[in-house]
């Protein structure tokens, strides 16, 4: 399992693996365009991940790192539950902890606004690779959830936080993969994409 973490606070974002930062780029702000978002894949390019996702949490408003950090040794806290208390959780856009029952295809948004999650394919929960909790959301090939566009996904000159964990089952052939995306290549190339390439 490795910790991801795109943190910007609207000049500079860097990113984290496993709390260490690996890269800090000037940024101007990210796109605002409010596309559907996209986890396990990016909306028309591919680049599919193959493997597990824990404790994905977006946080709109917010830059959560902004140096080396360790990395979170629970499940993302909410106000309702017991593993601790967030005190940036108003500003927490989209919170999956992957926790279900194995096999099932309903996942729960824990944020403040909860949203409407469709998987398709076979995105599932697997109870048997799991982070913390119960369980993570599988994606495999096809298989990916989506999210209708919501202005909390539309992060402009804002500071955001986008973070989980990950699994990686295997690697495309092109070595790329997403894991969680706005971007849709409608003729105008819009959104943000977090991936690897």
């Amino acid at each position: 399992w490795y910790h991801i973490a795109w943190s910007s606070t609207g000049t500079s974002s860097q990113l984290f693996i496993n709390g260490v930062s690996i890269a800090t780029i000037p940024t101007s702000g990210v796109n605002n365009t409010a596309n559907n978002l996209q986890i396990g894949q990016t909306t028309t390019v591919g680049d599919y991940l193959n493997g597990y996702i824990d404790d994905l949490r977006i946080t709109k408003g917010y830059a959560r790192y902004t140096q080396n950090f360790t990395p979170p040794s629970q499940s993302f806290a909410t106000q309702y539950i017991s593993t601790g208390y967030d005190a940036n959780y108003a500003d927490v856009s989209l919170l999956l902890n992957g926790n279900g029952t194995n096999g099932s295809n309903t996942f729960t948004d824990l944020s403040s606004t909860p949203k409407t999650i469709t998987a398709y394919g076979n995105a599932q929960i697997s109870t048997a690779v799991k982070k913390y909790g119960t369980g993570s959301i599988a994606v495999n090939g096809s298989n990916y959830l989506t999210i209708p566009a919501n202005t909390k996904f539309a992060f402009g000159a804002g500071d955001f936080t986008v973070e989980c964990w990950l699994n990686f089952t295997t690697l495309p052939s092109n070595n790329a993969f997403t894991f969680i995306s706005t971007y849709a290549n409608n003729g105008t190339a819009s959104g943000w994409a977090f991936q690897y390439r």
